[in-house]
């Protein structure tokens, strides 16, 4: 699977989980909750860790703590 497929793979499963999910002209993927921005990747990764990066930072964002 390349990098392309694993992002577009891990964008429908985060849409699917009730975040919407946009591509940006620039190529960019942005991902909101209710209409607030909660973190932005690029749509060619340039290093391996960018993924991860995504990921933890959608993680840290997402969580809702009581």
């Amino acid at each position: 699977m390349t990098a392309r497929g694993d992002d577009r793979k891990l964008m429908h499963w985060i849409a699917s989980h009730g975040y919407t999910v946009v591509r940006a002209t620039t190529g960019h993927w942005k991902v909101y909750d209710n209409g607030v921005l909660l973190t932005a990747t690029s749509g060619t990764p340039s290093d391996w860790r960018s993924r991860h990066n995504f990921i933890k930072t959608f993680r840290r964002r997402s969580c809702q703590t009581p």
